[in-house]
């Protein structure tokens, strides 16, 4: 059986982990095939754009964040993407009423990606917000780190860890990865989280 990785863009673009990841997925006989767009999948290959066609017995389609449906029709502003347009405090900026974070949002001014760290983030803020609105007192901004570490599990108790530029790779990092994780859900299940 043969696998193979189609992107778009360079896997795990800006990523210092980029170059280990590729080996990494090659070594395990994952052939990786950046800079090309699948346009069609069928029921026995996949299409990329420019009419190339390669033969698949299964295939798993993942996509980045896209915006609901909904959005359009709620009469939120929304950004170019159809994500809820809001400002640093995490309100609507066309109702302020209204506060979205996570996924679903995109903080006006900010670039960052959609990523969980950056979700996980913002929950605090916005439940401190969403207490405040209701006290009638002013919400305060979310301030975004510069950057952020990225954990990768690349199966068999083996991970990448990637910060800014920087990436190391080993059983010690998923370990971490692992301890990391523990820890967090384990705080939003005694509910210190929200403080």
């Amino acid at each position: 059986m043969e696998f193979a990785l189609f992107s778009e863009l360079p896997v795990l673009a800006g990523h210092g982990a980029r170059g280990a990841i590729v080996r990494i997925l090659r070594a395990r006989g994952v052939a990786v095939h950046s800079g090309r767009k699948v346009v069609a999948v069928g029921e026995d290959k996949i299409e990329l754009d420019g009419g190339k066609h390669f033969d698949a017995q299964a295939s798993v389609w993942a996509t980045g964040a896209s915006a609901p449906p909904w959005i359009a029709q709620s009469g939120l502003a929304t950004d170019s993407l159809g994500f809820v347009e809001v400002s640093d405090t995490l309100q609507s900026r066309s109702h302020p009423e209204v506060f979205a974070a996570g996924d679903v949002a995109s903080v006006i001014g900010e670039t960052r990606p959609k990523s969980g760290v950056f979700a996980v983030r913002q929950g605090p803020v916005l439940a401190r917000n969403l207490r405040r609105a209701l006290a009638g007192e002013a919400p305060e901004p979310f301030r975004p780190p510069s950057r952020s570490l990225a954990l990768i599990s690349c199966g068999d108790r083996y991970a990448v860890a990637s910060w800014g530029g920087l990436a190391v790779q080993g059983a010690w990092v998923w370990r971490w990865k692992d301890r990391i994780d523990r820890r967090f859900v384990e705080r939003y299940r005694s509910g210190a989280a929200e403080s």
